[in-house]
């Protein structure tokens, strides 16, 4: 126990010294989310204009297609903010691209309701939209965009429904699909850098170097979008963990004393202790 207190206060006076070394540049970034978050109400009625605005436009559209467009910027709107309302423009404007018999424009629009459905927590009506994905017509782009859909599905359904029993599994699956959006990524792709901070967070690889090279990506960015959010968030995320790999690894080489064992169980006691949960039923 004495231990453990040395090590946590060790912690303690480590963790400010190693925020010290954060760049100017992510310093900058932490003041000014700061201040956004204080414009939330004026953000919430620009965002209220834009959509009358859409829902206008997409009234006095000269054609279905042109229709087709701003019903999807209405979609984008609702997503995360008001999912009933995400719902219903989503269903029109899935209709709308239906009647066209546009297979490019129904994957499109499927993958952006399947988005919005898995944010309201309607896993089981967004998986429904995301398989019916004809994945054989998707180009690369759409290609990247379907398997970021199929991460965001997989991770929300880990978190709403609690799916403890497969943890490994699902956490593969995650790594898997993340690795191939990393690879296989074009670089125009509008969340190209967010697919390789979110890699190198859950991989552990190259995180200094995807930091590095996301510095002059953020700076650019006005964080006025959904994609500049995700960037964001997968940033200040590898930069954490970048920053506790630096406090264990200072912690290790320096420690004074031995790490004690874990306990060792004998046989009977490995059998009798059980986790006090019962396993769902499938």
């Amino acid at each position: 126990m004495k231990h453990n207190h040395y090590t946590l206060l060790f912690l303690l006076i480590l963790a400010p010294l190693c925020a010290m070394g954060m760049s100017q540049s992510n310093k900058a970034l932490l003041r000014q989310l700061d201040h956004e978050l204080e414009l939330t109400h004026e953000h919430e009625l620009k965002k209220e204009m834009r959509i009358e605005q859409l829902k206008h436009q997409a009234q006095l559209a000269s054609s279905p297609e042109e229709r087709y467009w701003y019903l999807r910027k209405v979609l984008d709107e609702y997503s995360v903010y008001d999912s009933d309302s995400a719902q219903a423009y989503g269903r029109e404007a899935l209709s709308v691209a239906q009647a066209l018999k546009r297979a490019d424009l129904t994957n499109d629009i499927r993958l952006l309701n399947a988005y919005a459905m898995a944010a309201a927590g309607l896993l089981e009506q967004s998986r429904a939209q995301w398989e019916a994905v004809d994945t054989t017509v998707l180009d690369s782009l759409s290609y990247s965009t379907y398997l970021d859909q199929k991460v965001y599905q997989t991770t929300h359904e880990n978190q709403y429904r609690d799916m403890m029993a497969t943890p490994s599994k699902q956490a593969a699956k995650v790594k898997r699909t993340l690795q191939t959006l990393a690879d296989t990524a074009c670089p125009t792709h509008p969340d190209y850098w967010y697919y390789q901070a979110y890699n190198s967070l859950i991989t552990g690889d190259s995180v200094p170097q995807v930091l590095a090279a996301l510095e002059p990506v953020l700076a650019t960015r006005a964080y006025d979008s959904r994609q500049d959010a995700r960037l964001a968030w997968a940033s200040l995320k590898s930069t954490h963990r970048s920053a506790m790999r630096r406090i264990i690894s200072v912690t290790s080489s320096s420690r004074p004393w031995p790490m004690p064992a874990p306990p060792t169980m004998t046989s009977h006691q490995s059998r009798s202790w059980q986790p006090s949960y019962k396993k769902r039923a499938t």
